[in-house]
């Protein structure tokens, strides 16, 4: 089951892969460089782009040594959440037969994605519309597959993608723990984090990266410090699970922990605070510009940089799924505003399409009391068998209940039973679209409020939620949660009886 949230997933969101193949243990062996990436030169320095929206697509070109066309491999490009958007974007892109390998990724601002092939490492990288970058990579084990870049900001994303492993390389969250670990008073945990943080910030300008590399690295830096010294006891009690041997074994345990934790350390003033990386020209630049509003914590922040506050407020409306009209009332920048209005007219074309089709209701109850809403749903199918699937787009545990019962749903069919699939705006509208091609049944879309009234009733604080109910409108079953396909199973079979 997932708990019921405001899904972002630009900070946390971990893409699992499968295993290393068989093929990357022998994967050290030395290659040919092609001749177009022999001796490849690098500018002296270079500087981030300061923020400025241009809708346009990144290029990205990739060659992969060692390739063969057997191994199947794919690239991933995922890990943010593109500028006018309500969900990151995870994408793959194959490998042609040869080894290469070119993706177009849609943006309006240079961005920081993460990028990965299965078994290999995944590292950030800095890309930006109408620009390209070529990527030499080799099949390895040792977890340094990027050979060369070429293109947009080439020598930053060399030096950031070495900074990158050597950071793994050296198991920084080991160190930390066990630094933290020791620190017996909320002050010596605060100062150790302060230290930290100003160490890492000397270490990364006296380096020999760009200026840009440094800039991305003080950034990271500053993002770090922020996150740990204001969520101090989920952060701690991850790192208790992963590096000492701390074993959690519900939500509820790990609730509790995390909430003990937090009293660990105890800032006098954690909404005080003014950044000295996080709101410059370029930093929109950086992933962890995205990860918490600027204003929250840093009072100056809007006037110092009035566009990228704009920006935020902008980000954060359509990941919180705030009303599109009142998004575009609080924006003065006009190239924003042209982000808001191109999305409601997406919008408009997506709920036109959907409005000539039977089985979607989508805006059609919108004025439904949420308390109706399920009655309302109901009444439509008196005499039927109907079982009712609370879902998201972005819900695992849903989309493996849909497979699953995908076979039996066919064996069902002819027979008195009505497959109803209830969303809300959490759900993204496009992708919401696509999905349900391929789920047969009639499918809702209702305001927040009215789902939040649905699950209420249920008594459910996730999905997927499950409920059944008999030819006269009585519930028969709940289940909060997949079950797996044997208990819904048998209480439909029961009621077809």
């Amino acid at each position: 089951m997932l708990a019921l949230m405001s899904l972002t997933g630009w900070a946390q969101n971990t893409v699992v892969r499968e295993k290393p193949s068989a093929f990357m243990e022998q994967s050290n062996a030395e290659f040919e460089i092609p001749a177009d990436w022999k001796n490849v030169t690098y500018a002296k320095d270079e500087t981030l782009p300061v923020a400025k929206i241009n809708k346009g697509m990144a290029t990205l070109k990739v060659k992969l040594l060692g390739y063969k066309p057997d191994m199947k491999l794919t690239l991933w490009v995922y890990g943010f959440i593109p500028l006018g958007a309500t969900e990151a974007i995870e994408k793959g892109f194959p490998f042609a037969d040869d080894g290469t390998l070119t993706a177009e990724i849609p943006m309006r601002l240079a961005r920081e994605v993460k990028i990965g092939i299965n078994g290999l490492a995944q590292r950030s990288i800095l890309i930006a519309p109408g620009q390209e970058t070529s990527i030499l990579m080799k099949l390895t084990n040792d977890q340094h597959p990027f050979l060369a870049f070429k293109g947009f900001l080439a020598k930053t994303n060399m030096d950031w993608v070495t900074e990158q492993e050597k950071q793994q390389d050296a198991d920084i969250d080991k160190q930390m723990y066990e630094a933290l670990s020791k620190c017996t008073t909320s002050d010596e945990r605060l100062a150790w984090l302060m230290d930290s943080f100003k160490k890492r910030v000397a270490e990364v300008q006296s380096s020999k990266y760009t200026t840009a590399a440094k800039d991305l690295l003080c950034m990271e830096a500053e993002g770090n410090f922020i996150s740990w010294t204001r969520n101090f006891g989920i952060k701690y009690t991850m790192l208790q699970m992963m590096k000492g041997g701390v074993k959690i074994s519900s939500n509820e345990e790990y609730a509790k922990i995390s909430q003990e934790n937090k009293n660990l350390l105890v800032l006098p003033d954690p909404d005080d605070y003014t950044y000295q990386y996080l709101n410059e020209p370029g930093s929109p630049c950086s992933e962890m510009f995205w990860n918490r509003s600027l204003a929250e914590i840093d009072k100056t922040a809007e006037t110092k940089n009035p566009y990228n506050y704009e920006l935020q407020k902008l980000f954060f409306g359509f990941v919180f799924h705030e009303n599109v009209s009142e998004i575009l009332s609080t924006i003065a920048n006009e190239d924003c505003k042209t982000v808001v209005l191109e999305f409601q007219a997406e919008q408009e074309r997506l709920a036109q399409e959907l409005a000539s089709q039977g089985n979607i209701y989508y805006q059609k109850h919108d004025d439904v009391a949420p308390e109706n809403i399920l009655s309302t749903i109901l009444n439509k199918y008196q005499g039927k068998t109907v079982l009712i699937d609370v879902w998201a787009t972005w819900c695992g545990p849903c989309r493996a209940g849909h497979q699953a019962m995908a076979p039996w749903k066919k064996e069902l069919k002819g027979k008195n039973i009505q497959f109803v699939y209830i969303t809300s705006p959490t759900s993204p509208l496009n992708t919401w679209q696509e999905m349900i091609k391929d789920i047969d049944g009639d499918h809702y879309y209702l305001t927040s409020e009215q789902f939040d009234y649905l699950l209420k009733h249920y008594e459910s604080q996730g999905i997927p939620t499950y409920a059944i109910y008999d030819s006269s409108g009585n519930q028969t079953f709940k289940e909060i949660g997949f079950p797996g396909l044997d208990p819904i199973k048998e209480a439909v079979e029961q009621m077809l009886k």
